[in-house]
């Protein structure tokens, strides 16, 4: 029955997450640190690079998103960026150094991932990109899952 409840909040949350501005772009990896590095980010947008083999889906890079404003804003953070924070929420894990190893780009493609908050993603100077890889509903509802159940465990 826990998960069933689990679910359900995981199911409002991500409604609520559809109220963030976002950006999805697949990236080849020679372009990927340089387009990051010449983004014009407004305070309230952060930006962060997904290595292509992590990337599940738009509904769990959001839910990432949502939990790490909540972090933020709820003074549980524990990484002192918020797009480390993003990797630990995408990653379901309080280890820093393994969200790093992760989300360390090798030579394949990435996803960049742009989210604001109280602020549009139009100001962020990304211009045309290409799609995002299609994502596997199955594994982005397992991440999900996984995301969430975490997420209710370290906040009880």
């Amino acid at each position: 029955m826990r998960v069933d409840r689990a679910v359900k909040e995981v199911l409002r949350v991500v409604e609520e997450v559809e109220r963030l501005d976002d950006l999805l772009c697949r990236l080849e990896a020679h372009d990927a640190k340089t387009v990051l590095e010449r983004l014009e980010l407004p305070e309230r947008c952060r930006a962060v690079l997904v290595p292509a083999k992590l990337f599940t889906g738009p509904r769990h890079l959001r839910l990432a998103a949502y939990l790490t404003e909540v972090a933020w804003f709820e003074g549980s953070a524990i990484a002192r960026k918020k797009e480390v924070e993003f990797m630990l929420a995408y990653l379901a894990t309080r280890q820093i150094r393994e969200a790093l190893r992760a989300f360390r780009l090798d030579d394949g493609d990435a996803v960049l991932y742009v989210w604001c908050v109280g602020a549009s993603v139009d100001s962020t100077g990304v211009s045309e990109c290409a799609p995002p890889p299609e994502p596997d509903r199955e594994a982005e509802l397992e991440a999900i899952e996984r995301t969430a159940l975490f997420w209710a465990e370290q906040h009880r």
